[in-house]
């Protein structure tokens, strides 16, 4: 479970809205679950992971170095989480380079494609805009979500 979550802020300590989130966690954790938990909220059957060292996987032991910080940003997420030394970045997609110099500084990586990363929002999206339209007078519009799109790239 997760003790806090906080928003990602600027340099000048502004909130920076829908830019990620980093979260602490109750009790340390390993990247085997954390990929099986990401899997499970994001409805994939499969991620792509890149371990840290400190991170063994597919290893099931919680190491010397357990997941206890976690940065999440939808989409290509690379020039948001650059900027946070956590364990654990969860994002859409990354350069290999990106990748790789993430776990040359500890820091694992779970990549769930671009528009997945970002699909499984959707539903939420769609009762906060339902919320707001029935606070504005305007009950019934109803607010769909695509049904026909989907990740233009496929795992084979």
């Amino acid at each position: 479970s997760i003790d806090y979550i906080t928003r990602f802020e600027n340099e000048d300590n502004e909130d920076c809205g829908g830019r990620g989130r980093r979260f602490e966690l109750e009790q340390p954790t390993t990247l085997h679950d954390m990929v099986n938990q990401v899997k499970r909220l994001v409805g994939l059957e499969k991620v792509r992971v890149a371990a840290a060292e400190c991170h063994p996987f597919p290893e099931y032991l919680l190491d010397e170095c357990p997941i206890r910080t976690v940065a999440v940003q939808a989409g290509s997420g690379h020039s948001v989480l650059q900027h946070h030394k956590v364990d654990l970045w969860v994002t859409g997609e990354m350069s290999h380079h990106d990748v790789l110099a993430a776990n040359a500084n500890g820091i694992s990586v779970i990549l769930t494609e671009h528009s997945n990363s970002e699909r499984f929002f959707l539903p939420i999206m769609r009762d906060q805009i339902c919320d707001q339209l029935k606070t504005r007078n305007a009950p019934n519009v109803t607010v769909f979500i695509a049904t026909k799109d989907s990740d233009p790239l496929i795992v084979v």
